[in-house]
């Protein structure tokens, strides 16, 4: 009755505490860290070829210092979509996955695994315009003239295809599978193991009144 209702608000809402306390931390962490990642990424398409500290001040001199964040609004943007996928879609698998019977690390590693591969189908399109537009200079041809999203996706669709927003995904989930598996199997299983530390400790040791 009224302690299940209770119970349920109490564990939406902290989803969503969760959920936004992630989200907030994502956005913090990947601005702090976008340089570098703008850097990497260069390197990696062969943008560049002059190694991370020349490239750093290739980015500096053709696109000033905004330039070392370019793409980072777009990164951040899709981290809402994703937390939120990852979260709730977690905890649908595993509820849809309990009556199977597994041990705790197996079903949170079933439920992230799924939850992680639906993360990236639902988001993949804006995690490519991220990587196209941070993994080309401004000045270079290949770059979008606008670094809007909406743009650089219908860019991709129109001139190489609807199926080209998810090039690369294969090897994206491939990733994701025991990446989010591990992570959230891991997570569970040590959750219930302080869970019954607690419940043992609560239980094995008298009141101190008593």
């Amino acid at each position: 009755g009224e302690h299940r209702d209770a119970s349920r608000t109490g564990a939406r809402q902290s989803a969503a505490q969760r959920f936004a306390a992630g989200a907030v931390a994502s956005v913090v962490s990947r601005t702090a860290c976008a340089p570098l990642e703008r850097i990497k990424l260069l390197n990696q398409t062969g943008s560049s070829r002059t190694g991370p500290l020349a490239t750093f001040r290739a980015i500096v001199q053709q696109e000033g210092w905004q330039g070392l964040w370019r793409g980072n609004i777009v990164n951040c943007l899709r981290v809402i979509p994703s937390k939120g996928v990852l979260l709730c879609c977690s905890d649908m698998y595993r509820d849809a996955l309990r009556p199977l019977g597994l041990e705790t690390f197996a079903l949170g590693a079933a439920a992230g695994a799924l939850a992680g591969a639906t993360s990236v189908v639902c988001t993949y399109p804006m995690d490519l315009a991220r990587a196209r537009i941070s993994a080309t200079f401004a000045t270079d041809p290949r770059a979008s003239s606008s670094v809007n999203l909406v743009s650089t996706l219908s860019n991709v669709a129109r001139q190489e295809g609807i199926a080209a927003l998810y090039r690369g995904a294969g090897l994206t989930l491939a990733g994701s599978f025991p990446y989010e598996g591990i992570k959230f199997g891991v997570y569970d299983a040590l959750r219930a193991a302080v869970a019954r530390r607690q419940t043992a400790d609560t239980g094995g040791g008298g009141s101190p009144s008593a």
